[in-house]
């Protein structure tokens, strides 16, 4: 019943104020979530990836989205028009339990950014975003992995600023950590890079 639509990479899936008509889940393949700020700038809130619902989940038909998804990479979606997929969870119980369970995860991933955003400095919060990151993505041959976001994308994922963003990707890169290129990041070791997602160094800042 759900039909497969492929999008290139940067491509919008959806934007904030369009109809909600359909409930979409990445097959493959990476996208991020945004919305708008009042002041009209875009504010990336999380990086959905492979198997995860990219929209229209536990909204009524005809509600406005209130979110932009846009993909990072090629994705393909398996699309269910929204009444058909109600119609399903009327049908399969599981089906609906598991949408109170992407719910659940959702409030507890929102909780656990907030309590680092209050709590933590910048350089383990930046880590551990590219750890979640870098466990969503693909490694190449050379066991290499690239994460498709500039250092501005990354400064509004970890609600720091641009020149705190560009200062601990150098030093990490010095540190052969990773390699900081021009509209993405390549880890270059991994291991290194969640040592200090679980570290306050005193150099976080």
């Amino acid at each position: 019943m759900a039909r497969e639509v492929r999008y290139d990479r940067r491509q919008t899936v959806f934007r904030e104020g369009d109809a909600v008509n359909s409930v979409s889940v990445l097959a493959s393949g990476r996208a991020k979530i945004t919305q708008l700020s009042r002041g009209g700038g875009e504010v990336i809130l999380r990086v959905k990836g492979s198997g995860e619902v990219l929209g229209g989940l536990g909204m009524s038909p005809g509600a406005l989205q209130f979110l932009t998804a846009q993909t990072l990479e090629p994705c393909v979606l398996l699309v269910w028009e929204y009444r058909k997929f109600e119609m399903l969870e009327d049908r399969f119980p599981a089906l609906r339990r598991n949408t109170v369970r992407i719910f659940a995860d959702r409030l507890r991933t929102l909780e656990e950014q907030f309590l680092e955003l209050a709590t933590e400095q910048v350089a383990p919060r930046l880590a551990r975003m590219l750890v979640r990151l870098l466990e969503q993505a693909s490694s190449d041959s050379t066991n290499v992995i690239r994460i498709d976001l500039s250092r501005e994308e990354l400064a509004q994922m970890t609600g720091t600023t641009l020149f705190t963003v560009s200062r601990l990707l150098c030093d990490w890169e010095e540190q052969g950590i990773i390699e900081s290129q021009r509209k993405a990041v390549v880890i270059r070791n991994a291991q290194s890079l969640m040592t200090l997602a679980e570290n306050h160094y005193a150099s976080a800042q």
